[in-house]
């Protein structure tokens, strides 16, 4: 399979927001003991606080990447840890005392913990099956090297500018943040996130043929013609006891404990078409599910794949 220049150049990209993951985490070892001479702190308050600030951020923003990445999508949350990790460097690297530092390196901690969430779902998103496993690799490949170079450039700057040669190894993180701030806008949205949260089938689909040459991934896009559609054809095992004549069943569809209405098409080799009805408002998630007939008659059950 052809792997496109715009495939490529989105999987390279999201996959720098691993490289300013390691690069942040790895070049504070070369401001550790500087800054606390320079604000005299106690060991204590200077490794509970100071230090430990951005991996508190990194919690909280792993935990609550999902709620943007879901709602806004995955390249504008991609934009904003851009944004995360510009700040974060300059402001680091400008602070005037202990408390503003810690809250920059905050700001970074947040950009690294929904860079561990965002990025690797982005890259998956966009990556067809056969390349998905060595495109996600990138991410974390970016992480290591990441780390790597925060420790050449802290080799590099070390003492080179005397009293402020911390601030100069913290504020060179801007460097690449920006260039990956300005890269980030580029790339385009995953196809995924505009077909199941946005409903935007056509821009999905305009999205997998900047991604996918022509020709590939078709199965992908009759895909999006049945989200569109509001169908999705699934395995459906009988139970026995039940038959039928008819072709089409106007039937009541459970998934969980709620009911929908929905019409079921039989199929040759044991399938069928579910379409939801235009009155149903609710969708329908991906788990198992029963068909039910005048309420209470069970007519098989079986599982749906993909939600709609």
């Amino acid at each position: 399979m052809k792997t496109t220049n715009t495939l490529i150049y989105a999987s390279v990209v999201a996959a720098m927001a691993g490289f300013l993951f390691g690069f942040d985490t790895a070049v504070i070892s070369g401001a550790d003991k500087p800054i606390q001479l320079l604000w005299n702190t106690s060991p204590l308050f200077h490794g509970t606080f100071i230090m430990s600030m951005a991996l508190w951020g990194t919690v909280i923003g792993a935990l609550a990447c999902g709620i943007p990445c879901d709602r806004y999508g995955r390249k504008n949350t991609l934009i904003v840890i851009g944004v995360l990790y510009l700040v974060s460097a300059l402001g680091s690297a400008l602070a005037t005392d202990p408390y503003i530092f810690s809250f920059f390196r905050f700001i970074g901690g947040l950009g690294v913990g929904a860079s561990s969430v965002a990025a690797p779902t982005y890259i998956s998103e966009i990556a067809p099956a056969v390349r998905r496993g060595r495109l996600v690799i990138l991410y974390q490949f970016m992480i290591v090297l990441g780390i790597l170079v925060a420790f050449i450039s802290n080799w590099m700057v070390g003492d080179n500018f005397g009293d402020v040669s911390w601030r100069w190894m913290l504020g060179l993180e801007s460097a690449p943040a920006l260039v990956y701030l300005i890269m980030v806008f580029r790339i385009p949205n995953s196809p995924r996130w505009l077909a199941v949260y946005k409903k935007d089938h056509k821009a999905a689909k305009d999205c997998l043929d900047l991604l996918a040459p022509s020709g590939e991934d078709s199965h992908i896009v009759a895909e999006i013609d049945e989200y569109k559609a509001g169908m999705i054809t699934s395995k459906f095992n009988w139970i026995s006891g039940f038959s039928t004549d008819k072709k089409e069943v106007q039937v009541r569809f459970r998934h969980g404990p709620k009911l929908h209405n929905a019409m079921i098409e039989l199929l040759q080799d044991s399938r069928v078409k579910i379409t939801l009805k235009q009155e149903s408002k609710q969708g329908i998630a991906a788990g198992q599910f029963a068909v039910l007939y005048d309420q209470d008659i069970c007519l098989g059950g079986g599982k749906i794949e993909q939600a709609f």
